[in-house]
């Protein structure tokens, strides 16, 4: 019994004044509490909810507080790193790649074409009797050193060219490109550089009215030769170095003509031969 009024006596004395007392004729003390106010103590309480996303609750005026859980830290994916390659193109300037030769002639081209390839084989072996005969009798055939004819550029009529071979004397053919120096030749020399400098015969493209050549020179073949007909004899280029500036190109260029006392007298005869390459 004493202990209990012991604990009775602490546990009121922690929370209050306590004071004792003793009545007359009572044999044990009892207690009289004199009650003080004390401050009050207040008591925040969290309670925890059950999860809800995106839901917040704010604190209310009471004592209570509602806190809503931590929520949980976002995962943040990092973008993934493009993969990239480095590629080096090298830009190499070159001649335009020839369109490809046109496959159908007309009755009129293959004619043509026909002279055209008896013209390159007599200039192959250097014959020039067999070329004299191709040419138009009146008007000759002209020599040309580049792509732009010239009303002065050199002409052979039939007879001269038979004995051209032969002949040492050296003529003014035109002017070279780049230095603007004379061209000064005999025929056989003219002949060797600005003729038959590369096996036409053999060329790698040849084309009835279709020029494969690009050059810097202006190609007036038509203006100078109007109703003409051409075949050109080219080569693309000869030394991977250069990546086709070295092309060449032999164009034989052909007019109706009227010729005595043949069937039929419109004939088609050479009045052209055009050298061509790249200028600058």
């Amino acid at each position: 019994m004493k202990k209990f009024l012991v604990l009775l006596i602490l546990l009121l004395m922690a929370c209050k004044t306590v004071s004792l007392e003793i009545l007359p004729g009572s044999p044990t003390p009892w207690l009289v509490e004199t009650i003080i106010p004390t401050t009050p103590i207040l008591i925040k309480t969290a309670t925890l909810q059950p999860t809800q996303p995106a839901t917040v609750m704010q604190p209310s005026p009471a004592t209570h507080t509602t806190l809503s859980p931590t929520p949980p830290r976002p995962t943040v994916t990092q973008p993934a790193l493009a993969s990239t390659t480095t590629v080096a193109v090298e830009i190499i300037a070159t001649a335009t790649p020839p369109p490809p030769p046109t496959s159908t002639f007309t009755a009129q081209e293959q004619v043509v074409k026909g002279l055209a390839d008896q013209a390159i084989q007599a200039l192959k072996k250097g014959d020039m009797q067999a070329l004299a005969s191709l040419i138009d009798p009146a008007r000759g055939v002209r020599f040309s050193p580049y792509a732009f004819v010239h009303e002065e550029d050199r002409r052979y009529l039939p007879n001269p060219l038979k004995r051209a071979f032969a002949d040492p004397q050296k003529y003014l053919w035109g002017y070279f490109d780049g230095s603007g120096l004379p061209i000064e030749m005999t025929f056989k020399q003219y002949y060797e550089r600005f003729v038959y400098d590369q096996d036409f015969a053999n060329a790698e493209l040849v084309g009835v009215n279709q020029s494969f050549s690009q050059g810097n020179t202006i190609d007036n073949l038509a203006d100078f030769y109007p109703g003409a007909m051409f075949v050109e004899y080219y080569f693309p280029g000869f030394d991977e170095k250069y990546q086709g500036m070295d092309w060449e190109a032999l164009r034989l260029v052909f007019q109706q003509t009227v010729v005595q006392n043949t069937t039929p007298k419109n004939q088609w005869r050479l009045v052209g031969i055009i050298h061509d390459q790249w200028t600058i």
